[in-house]
């Protein structure tokens, strides 16, 4: 009888501690977006690298720790807590013939959260978005649980809604039966959301600002330009 209980008392604090790093990575964001004047956080970007003596394109998690919002680690391969799903933990990594046991900033591919890329990137006419255009940010999602389509492969450090394809939007489910998706959202709250069509389908007259539509012109529905 106590083991039924035993197992949903772990993943509901499983749950708890996803739902904190994924607070503890938005403030983050917010903190790179109050610094550059509300530019929403770019999922990459290129960094000045002495090493290189060139820009070198970083994805968002190196690029908040090359800024010194992420504590910084003694090599380039530092190891992030705040990266690490704990519904996840203990699952491995190959990438470029290395194994990487836990989220590493230099591996996208290993991150167990991801960054939702319509707000988060530059958009096809090469325009940053502020965050003052975004009509719902209570509403609209910053970052959540992802998946890669890949099996051998833990997570993805990006998702989007796309009308093509299904396999951008890559959101994952490993909490409460593999039925729930944490998510952060722009406002910097965290909840965790339920298998629903408007995480699960492509329907480009689908009106959902948690998505944030921005590629084409019948998307511009969560900004106010």
């Amino acid at each position: 009888m106590l083991l039924p209980a035993l197992s949903k008392a772990r993943d509901k604090a499983r749950t708890i501690d996803c739902l904190n790093n994924q607070k503890s990575l938005r403030l983050y964001a917010t903190m790179y977006e109050m610094d550059f004047n509300d530019i929403l956080f770019p999922a990459t970007l290129n960094i000045w690298s002495a090493a290189s003596n060139a820009y070198v394109g970083c994805n968002w998690g190196r690029v908040l720790m090359e800024q010194n919002y992420l504590r910084k680690g003694g090599n380039q391969s530092a190891l992030i807590r705040e990266f690490q799903c704990p519904a996840k933990k203990g699952q491995t990594l190959t990438q470029f013939s290395i194994d990487y046991k836990y989220p590493n900033v230099d591996a996208s591919g290993s991150y167990h959260y991801g960054l939702n890329s319509m707000p988060h990137s530059v958009t096809p006419t090469n325009k940053i978005r502020s965050l003052r255009e975004l009509k719902y940010p209570a509403k609209t999602s910053s970052l959540a649980d992802t998946h890669q389509g890949n099996p051998n492969v833990i997570g993805r450090h990006s998702f989007r809604y796309d009308n093509s394809s299904q396999y951008w939007m890559l959101l994952d489910f490993p909490h409460t039966g593999a039925s729930f998706c944490n998510v952060a959202y722009i406002d910097g709250h965290a909840n965790s959301e339920n298998k629903r069509p408007m995480l699960l389908l492509n329907n480009p007259s689908l009106k959902e600002p948690f998505w944030a539509y921005l590629w084409f012109d019948y998307k511009k529905y969560s900004w106010i330009h």
